[in-house]
C-alpha cells in the first residue's frame, strides 16, 4: 500500500550530525525501545508518532508499563506497536492492546537465518504502508545508542546478524524502497 505521507525511521546508532528539524519535518516519525529525545533535540528532533517495541521490553523488562506514562505525556497521539518474531508475551501484549487504544502488536514470521533488530522489522513494515522509507541512525552495530552508557541494553548486540543485515537494507535501497538521511 502506497502513502503519500513520508516517514523516518529514527535508529538509536550515534549520531553527530544536528539533522533535528530534518527529521521532524516528516509526517511520521517512528522510533525505536529505548529511544531518547530530551537532550538530543538538535541531534534527532523531538517527534514522534509512533514507538516500536520489541517484546523483551513490552512484555519480560516491563519497559513499555514503566515508561508509557512519561513516554505518552511528551509526544502526543503516539501509537505503540511491537514488532516480534515470537509469541511469548502474547497474553500481556493482549491485554496492553484491550487497556490502551493506542497500543498493537504483530507478531511475524522469522525468515531470515539471522536474528534481525527491531529496526529491520519496522522497516519492513513501514515499507509496506508507505512503499518508500527513509531511515537515519542505523549503523549496523558499529556504535552503542546515541544517548550513551544509561542502559544495560547499551552496546552493539553481537547476536544480531549485522552485516547480513546492511546487505539486506542495501538492496532495499538499491531498489528504490528505502534511503538513507542526508547530513544537512
Amino acid at each position: 500500500m502506497e502513502n503519500d505521507k513520508s516517514c523516518i525511521i529514527v535508529g538509536n546508532a550515534q549520531m553527530s550530525d544536528l539533522m533535528g528539524s530534518k527529521i521532524d519535518s516528516y509526517d511520521e516519525v517512528v522510533r525505536i525501545n529505548r529511544f531518547q529525545t530530551k537532550g538530543f533535540e538538535d541531534i534527532v528532533g523531538t517527534k514522534c508518532t509512533t514507538w516500536i517495541l520489541n517484546n523483551k521490553l513490552s512484555c519480560r523488562e516491563d519497559y513499555y508499563k514503566n515508561n508509557r506514562n512519561d513516554i505518552f505525556n511528551t509526544h502526543k497521539n503516539i501509537k505503540c506497536l511491537v514488532l516480534t518474531y515470537t509469541n511469548r508475551g502474547e497474553p500481556t501484549l493482549k491485554q496492553y492492546k484491550r487497556e490502551h487504544s493506542n497500543f498493537d502488536y504483530i507478531i511475524k514470521e522469522n525468515v531470515y537465518d539471522w536474528k534481525s533488530t527491531t529496526g529491520l522489522l519496522a522497516i519492513e513494515h513501514f515499507i509496506e504502508q508507505y512503499g518508500h522509507v527513509t531511515i537515519v541512525g542505523f549503523d549496523f552495530g558499529k556504535t552503542h545508542h546515541y544517548w550513551g552508557n544509561k542502559c544495560r541494553a547499551d552496546s552493539p548486540d553481537k547476536r544480531h546478524g549485522w552485516d547480513e543485515e546492511k546487505e539486506y537494507v542495501n538492496g532495499l535501497v538499491s531498489k528504490g524502497k528505502l534511503s538513507y538521511l542526508e547530513s544537512l
